[in-house]
């Protein structure tokens, strides 16, 4: 689906793109189940601080968000 010239949307099933992720990064790259607290801007990366006290610097956030039950 095109969006415009310059956007491309795609949809992937958030395990297939997790697991392809897991597969090709080192370990401990990948962290599942953490609370965020909150996220800043830091230049082109995120500051995510988790409710452990755990600042991680990150590229690339993939949130899990529940759905909707209204």
């Amino acid at each position: 689906m095109m969006c415009s010239r310059e956007h491309e949307i795609r949809c992937v099933k958030r395990k297939l793109l997790l697991e392809s992720f897991a597969s090709e990064l080192p370990s401990g790259t990948i962290r599942f189940s953490s609370k965020v607290v909150s996220i800043e801007e830091s230049g082109y990366s995120k500051l995510v601080h988790l409710a452990d006290g755990t600042i991680l610097k990150a590229k690339i956030l993939i949130p899990h968000i529940e759905p909707f039950a209204g």
